[in-house]
């Protein structure tokens, strides 16, 4: 959440879009809704943007839309990598599978299906290593 505000607010001033810091922090606290959450905190921005200029607004949309790549892609893994231990491919791999199987909720608790299922796997694996 704190990443998206960061990344939102400075994105969003840069380009010259008023009110960025309140749109940023609206941004991270929204981050909390998953899928829906980021596109409601681009509403706004968006238009503000429009409002200045048509190219301010079409960077809006392209700083709300960076900064979700960024999050998706590169810092939720590397968070729950530190967080839970698991890989960040693997971390990938059980989001897509899990919301793929169960929409929103699938989502939610595929990280910790994924970590259970990890520490099982690693159990059994040390049980198997240790009886040898």
């Amino acid at each position: 959440m704190l990443i998206i505000f960061a990344l939102d607010a400075t994105g969003l001033y840069l380009i010259g879009v008023p009110y960025a810091l309140i749109l940023g922090i609206f941004a991270g606290v929204l981050e909390i809704i998953p899928y829906v959450g980021p596109i409601i905190s681009a509403v706004p921005g968006v238009i503000l943007g429009f409002l200045i200029s048509p190219t301010v607004g079409f960077l809006a949309i392209l700083v709300y839309l960076i900064s979700q790549q960024l999050e998706s892609n590169l810092i939720v893994p590397q968070v729950m990598k530190k967080a839970v231990g698991l890989n960040p491919v693997t971390t990938i791999v059980a989001l897509l599978v899990g919301a793929r199987l169960g929409g929103v909720l699938g989502a939610i608790i595929s990280i910790p299906v994924a970590t259970a299922i990890s520490l099982f796997i690693n159990d059994l694996m040390e049980k198997k290593n240790f009886s040898d």
